[in-house]
């Protein structure tokens, strides 16, 4: 599956694919400053 990111964004969002792969959750800040987390 590929997402299509902003590239400031980039590095943060692989990151944040690679860590969550590894544990299989990951929570991330919303806009609003609301946690979301995912899980699977």
């Amino acid at each position: 599956m590929l997402w299509s990111t902003p590239p400031p964004l980039t590095a943060a969002a692989s990151e944040l694919v690679l860590g969550a792969m590894e544990s299989g959750n990951v929570t991330i800040e919303g806009p609003n400053g609301d946690e979301i987390q995912l899980e699977w």
